[in-house]
């Protein structure tokens, strides 16, 4: 079950005790990069990605969508991402843009 943003405690998110811990993604045809991450929502985990890709700095976050490797669902906002998220180089979360009506996949575009 996904847990879902709750109030924050200290250094506690929605229940989850804050930590850093490392995550892969991968945009486009581009090698998986990884980054530090403390425990928090998918939104602040967007600011992350935009942050260490850097042709995604410029793009709002509603554009941006982050899906568990191999997985066709995009995660929620709400979504608290803790260190069950942790995956590898193999397994990266996928970065993927909505641009106009069409949403650019890591490797083909399809029509939303």
């Amino acid at each position: 079950m996904l847990k879902y943003w709750g109030r924050i405690a200290g250094n506690r998110v929605g229940g989850a005790l804050k930590r850093s811990f490392t995550l892969w993604v991968r945009y486009n045809n581009y090698p998986p990069v990884n980054l530090k991450f403390e425990t928090g929502n998918v939104d602040e985990l967007k600011d992350v990605v935009k942050d260490t890709l850097l042709d995604l700095s410029n793009i709002s976050n509603g554009k941006i969508i982050l899906r568990k490797h191999e997985d066709t669902v995009a995660l929620e906002p709400g979504v608290i991402i803790d260190e069950s998220f942790k995956n590898t180089c193999e397994t990266p979360l996928q970065v993927s843009i909505i641009i106009g009506k069409s949403l650019r996949w890591s490797t083909q575009t399809r029509r939303v």
